[in-house]
């Protein structure tokens, strides 16, 4: 009898002993499975620069307005949940920098809103960003020219001309300006061994010296053939109105023909005998939206050009 009663402890202890391993090993998977996970998402500032952030985005994005020679930034978030940045710059130094936790999340809008913060300034809660503001920003205008790009295979781009590369050129297709969320469908890329002709429309501000020149000498013109012939007495208001009148038309057609006349020196012909790349590059160097700096979501565009 007393056998069997112990028997009877002994299978209970063994399975609450079992039960016991069981729910200990499952809150232990869970609990690490819960820290892997965690550790598995650090923290991102913003999707536009991930992890680190390198020289480029730092320009680009105008992060540290008051430092020069930014080489690389690397940052962490802190028990507290302030970012602390670790700052390498060209002269072999090192600086950290700490933003508040509201000032993080100010700092990641002004890097994701970039483009937009001149047109709706008050996304960013700029009280918050000491030392940052809309004067500080380095804004890239969309002057980028127009292109007509003729290729081989007889169809033809247009665009403005976003970037130039060793390879190739960029065409922005899109008529909005350009804006990182649009990217890669509004780009047109193009490899230079592909075109045959180009050509550079004449922008808005050549147009207006070009007619602005010409009015101003039409009206200059008019005015010693016109009101030179009349006699004083009849060098009255109207007289003049119609010199300065015929004066403008005969300006306006003498800007048209100064614009035709520049269409020569805007178009280049890559099947020419006299066809050099890098004459081509140097006049297109000037007319392209971005140049060295430019925003991150290009990187992957022009690796594959």
């Amino acid at each position: 009898m007393q056998t069997t009663r112990n028997h009877t402890n002994l299978s209970q202890f063994l399975f609450l002993l079992g039960r016991t391993c069981i729910f200990t090993f499952l809150f232990s998977f869970a609990f690490s499975s819960f820290g892997q996970t965690n550790e598995g998402q650090p923290f991102v500032l913003s999707s536009r620069v991930g992890l680190d952030i390198d020289s480029m985005e730092v320009e680009y994005f105008n992060i540290f307005p008051d430092l020069n020679g930014v080489k690389s930034v690397v940052y962490r978030k802190d028990n507290l949940e302030n970012m602390q940045m670790l700052v390498s710059l060209a002269n072999g130094q090192d600086t950290t920098l700490i933003f508040s936790k509201l000032a993080t999340i100010e700092l990641s809008k002004y890097i994701d809103k970039h483009e937009i913060l001149r047109d709706s300034s008050s996304i960013v809660n700029w009280d918050l960003l000491p030392g940052y503001g809309l004067s500080k920003m380095n804004y890239f205008e969309d002057y980028g020219s127009l292109l007509i790009v003729q290729l081989k295979d007889s169809t033809v781009q247009a665009g403005k001309l976003m970037k130039m590369t060793a390879n190739g050129i960029l065409l922005w297709q899109g008529k909005q300006p350009t804006r990182s969320n649009l990217f890669p469908d509004l780009i047109k890329p193009i490899q230079w061994n592909e075109i045959m002709k180009i050509q550079v429309k004449q922008d808005l501000s050549g147009k207006i010296f070009g007619i602005s020149m010409g009015v101003g000498l039409g009206i200059a013109l008019s005015n010693i053939l016109f009101l030179g012939s009349l006699q004083p007495d009849a060098q009255d208001l109207t007289n003049t109105l119609v010199a300065i009148g015929v004066g403008g038309l005969i300006g306006t057609s003498i800007g048209l023909l100064y614009d035709y006349s520049t269409v020569s020196r805007r178009k280049f012909n890559f099947e020419s005998p006299k066809f050099d790349l890098q004459k081509i590059k140097m006049k297109l160097s000037k007319r392209s939206i971005f140049d060295k700096v430019y925003p991150p979501e290009l990187k992957v565009i022009l690796e594959g050009l």
